[in-house]
């Protein structure tokens, strides 16, 4: 099965690594995404995480040593302008530190786009919570936990938005992208 997934040829063990990172760095992502919803809440160890699996990554070849810094300085100015963003309440910390390891594996070749998908399933996702606020009052008072999503009171699980993003730009676009090229 690996060599149909792979254009025919077995994969050397450092791209199987790589792969295995990516997946891993998406489904922590995921995690933390599911994590927000529930708590309004990402852990620290998603996003350190992260970090270790792009460290894995890199040690396997994911990118060339010459493109460290460039990848290191996507996540700091994510980080800066994150902190920015929790300073006046519009992020949350858990977010910054999210985006800011999504933003170390993007480095800036990629981070354009990646903030452009994440902003814009940002922007789903608050019309979603929006259009949950006009389901009937007896459906809210059923559900404690989905009145306290939708209601606005504790923000918005933006986790959720940096989540899909990381997703449809690492997983999904690549494989598409692959598929059109194929």
């Amino acid at each position: 099965m690996l060599p149909v997934l792979f254009g025919g040829d077995a994969p050397t063990a450092p791209v199987v690594i790589q792969g295995l990172c990516v997946v891993t760095f998406a489904v922590l992502a995921m995690v933390g995404g599911v994590r927000d919803v529930a708590s309004f809440t990402i852990p620290n160890w998603i996003s350190l995480g992260i970090l270790a699996a792009f460290a894995v990554a890199m040690v396997a070849g994911y990118r060339a040593p010459a493109d460290l810094p460039g990848h290191i300085g996507a996540a700091v100015v994510v980080f800066v302008l994150g902190l920015v963003l929790f300073h006046f309440n519009v992020f949350g910390g858990g977010d910054v530190k999210l985006m800011s390891a999504s933003a170390l594996w993007s480095g800036f070749g990629g981070l354009a786009d990646l903030v452009l998908l994440i902003a814009c399933f940002g922007g789903l996702l608050a019309l979603a919570l929006l259009a949950g606020r006009l389901l009937p009052a007896r459906v809210m008072q059923a559900n404690a936990g989905l009145e306290r999503l939708v209601s606005g009171r504790h923000g918005m699980p933006y986790g959720v938005a940096i989540a899909v993003g990381v997703v449809a730009h690492f997983i999904v676009l690549p494989l598409i992208v692959g598929q059109a090229v194929s």
